[in-house]
């Protein structure tokens, strides 16, 4: 089941598949040339530091609101990315704070930020 589907479970399957055509490349952008550390370090400055820490390190994601994530992504890229899958501003917000946590859990798995470059090359690997 894709991250839309359980964001808006009566979404078609036509919407879920746009939402996920355009999460790929977004993720690679975000995260490619120091974004991760862009993206946690924009966590930490919009006062949602714990969370931030949460995702680092090894226990459980804490959570954030959509309105929160566009602190940390920024409005562009909210916009970007909703205008790609083809739903709302604020539907791409509320996909992208489900999306995040997991996205930097993901590439943190020791509980430390990988070296950009490592990170760089990692998305490379996947066509980013």
């Amino acid at each position: 089941m894709s991250v839309w589907m359980v964001v808006n479970p009566r979404a078609g399957a036509g919407r879920a598949a746009g939402v996920a055509a355009a999460l790929g490349p977004l993720i690679a952008k975000l995260v490619k040339s120091g974004g991760l550390s862009r993206m946690v370090s924009g966590a930490q400055a919009s006062g949602l530091s714990a969370q931030a820490d949460s995702w680092v390190g090894t226990g459980a994601n804490a959570p954030v609101s959509g309105q929160e994530v566009r602190g940390i992504v920024g409005e562009d890229t909210v916009s970007q990315f909703a205008q790609q899958a083809g739903i709302s501003d604020d539907e791409a917000a509320d996909v992208l704070a489900q999306v995040v946590p997991h996205v930097v859990n993901g590439l943190t798995p020791d509980g430390q930020l990988p070296a950009d470059d490592d990170l760089d090359a990692l998305v490379a690997k996947f066509g980013g």
